[in-house]
C-alpha cells in the first residue's frame, strides 16, 4: 500500500497512477513485483527475431516455390499478439505466485496450530508432574477443555531450613 502526496484536490483527481509508477495500467493494482514499462520492453525485445537482417529480399521466385506462401501480417498485429502473450505469461506468473503464497500461508497456519498444540500438551504434562510432588495443593482454576488449558493449582509455602 502506497501513500502518495499531491499538492491539491485538482491534482489528486487527475493523478495517473500508471504514469507515476511508470508501469502499464494492468499492473497498477499490484503492490509487489510491478515492472516498469522499460523492463517490459527489454523483456520483449530478445524474443523478437528479424528475418530480413541477412540481406535477402522477398522477391525471389525460387524461395516462393519451395516454401508455402504465408499471409503477411502487419507489425501492429505482431506487437498486439506479443503484448497479449506477455500479458498471459504475466497472468500465469501472478497465479503461480499467488498459489505459492497461499500454500506458504497454509503451511504457516499448520505449523502455528501444531506449535500451540505442543505448548498445551507441555503445560498439561508439566502440571501433572508438579501434582505428583509433595506438599499441600489447592485448585485455583479448573481445566478448560474447549481451549485445552490445564487446571491451575497453588501450593502452600513451605519454609526451607
Amino acid at each position: 500500500k502506497h501513500t502518495i502526496f499531491v499538492k491539491d484536490e485538482k491534482e489528486a483527481e487527475t493523478f495517473d497512477i500508471a504514469k507515476h509508477f511508470d508501469t502499464v495500467p494492468e499492473m497498477v493494482g499490484r503492490a509487489f513485483n510491478r515492472p516498469r514499462i522499460s523492463t517490459l520492453t527489454q523483456m520483449s525485445n530478445p524474443n523478437q527475431h528479424h528475418d530480413n537482417d541477412n540481406g535477402s529480399s522477398d522477391d525471389d521466385d525460387d524461395d516462393d516455390e519451395k516454401k508455402p506462401k504465408r499471409k503477411k501480417t502487419s507489425n501492429k498485429n505482431k506487437k498486439l499478439s506479443t503484448t497479449k502473450q506477455q500479458l498471459r505469461a504475466q497472468q500465469r506468473a501472478i497465479q503461480k505466485i499467488a498459489k505459492s503464497k497461499a500454500q506458504s500461508y497454509a503451511e504457516l497456519e499448520a505449523k502455528t496450530a501444531r506449535m500451540n498444540t505442543l505448548k498445551r500438551t507441555e503445560d498439561v504434562l508439566t502440571t501433572e508432574r508438579n501434582m505428583q510432588s509433595k506438599g499441600r495443593k489447592r485448585m485455583v482454576q479448573g481445566a478448560n477443555l474447549e481451549e485445552g488449558t490445564p487446571a491451575v493449582y497453588r501450593w502452600r509455602r513451605k519454609r526451607s531450613r
